[in-house]
Formats: C-alpha cells, structure tokens, sequence
C-alpha cells in the first residue's frame, strides 16, 4: 500500500513539464513596467513578478510559476500563462534580495544610464512632490547596488541586454528581441499595436541637471568602467 501511495504522488511530479521562466530582469526604474506593458498587448499574456507591487496592485496569492500577477495583466484583458508559455518575471535581484529561481530558460536586463535611473528612483522612494535632492549616502548606496547588479547579470548565462534608450529609440525592434529571446509568439502586426498603445517617453539624461558637479564626479570616479561597457559616458 505504501509503494502504490508513494507512486502516486510521485508520479505527477516526475512527468510534470517546468515552467519555463524568463526574468527580465532591471536596477529600480528602468523600464520594467514598461516593458511588461508593451509584452502583455503584445502578446495577451499575463506577465508577473518576484514582488507584489503595489503601484500596479498584484493579486495577493503567488502563482504556480512563484510569481505575482496582476488581475489578468495590467489592462484587464489577458489570459494567465500555461505551462506551454514562457512566463516573464520582473526582477531586481540582486539589487533587492529576494532570492530568484536558478532555473530558467533566459534573461532580458534591462539597463538604463545611472543619472536617470538613480534620480528616478529617488524622486519614487521621496513618495512626494517636493524636490528633495539625492545626498552622497543614498547616492553612494545607488552606485553601489547599480554596480552589483549589472556585474552579476554580466556573468550569467542566456542574458539578453537591452538598454532602455535603445528601446526608446526603436521601440518595435528591441520589442521584438525580446519577444524572441523570451519565446513568444508575435507577429509584426502584434507589436506595432504594442508600441502604438504605449509609446516611449523621454530622453536619455534628461535628470542630469538635477546633480551638482560633485555628484556627478563620484558617478564618473566609481562606475564610468561599468557604464563604457553599454555606452554610457558622461
């Protein structure tokens, strides 16, 4: 009796097909969300993550794959993935600790220049209106956690990097590399409609006025090794 039990709740297991998990992975305000947006229209599928973010509130019970999702995606409007589906997760590990799942398929980081993300990031954290500038802790601790978090994505293995200017500047071809590195199905059609209903915003450096000649030294001093590696400079 107990080697059929045994067998029987085994069995499932043993021939359950995995997840197939794809992080896209990104240091705090660097086009994440937008990304997940642009995939989900293109794709109708439900995109999740390692957090329940509550700026675009995710439901309270994690899904199978060990992600959180929003209400069928963030327009309302999609399916859940299958397990015949890639499943794209946000990430920020290893910039916030929460651990990832070493098993999966693929990486797409994205990387935006520094002074942009780390003002971005600050304004986000401030949770105000009132322009509060960055000091030289918090901005050291910004290098820092930005340095570590592209060196350990640099080492990892079926990382696909795409620099969040790029994808500003050519939406439609970088959101299609992603697609493909993820292994979804789309067609031309499906991301020009994408791209149409989320178009990119901004310019590259757009916050640098907000940093005094200091600061901007300190990120030349301590990071401008990693930045050459994508083409940032100062």
């Amino acid at each position: 009796m107990k080697s059929i039990f045994f067998f029987c709740a085994v069995l499932p297991v043993l021939f359950a097909k995995e997840w197939d998990k794809v992080y896209l992975a990104s240091f705090p305000r660097s086009g994440n969300h937008w990304v997940r947006f642009l995939v989900e229209e293109a794709t109708h599928i439900a995109t999740s993550s390692v957090y329940r973010d509550n700026n675009f509130p995710h439901l309270p019970t994690i899904f199978p794959w060990g992600g959180y999702c929003t209400d069928h995606g963030y327009s309302g409007n999609c399916r859940y993935p299958t397990k015949a589906d890639p499943v794209l997760l946000k990430t920020h590990y290893p910039y916030l600790p929460k651990m990832i799942d070493s098993d999966f398929s693929s990486v797409i980081c994205l990387i935006r220049h520094p002074v942009d993300a780390f003002w971005s990031f600050h304004i986000y954290k401030q949770k105000t209106k009132k322009l509060i500038k960055i000091n030289k802790k918090q901005l050291a601790d910004f290098i820092a956690g930005w340095k570590t978090f592209y060196e350990f994505w640099a080492k990892q293995p079926n990382v696909l990097f795409v620099r969040y200017e790029d994808l500003q500047e050519n939406t439609a071809q970088y959101l299609s590399s992603i697609l493909q590195t993820a292994g979804f199905s789309f067609s031309h059609d499906d991301v020009d409609r994408a791209v149409a209903k989320y178009p990119p915003r901004g310019t590259m450096l757009k916050h640098i006025g907000f940093y005094d000649d200091e600061s901007i030294e300190i990120i030349r001093s301590r990071i401008l090794d990693v930045m050459n590696r994508f083409g940032y400079d100062l």
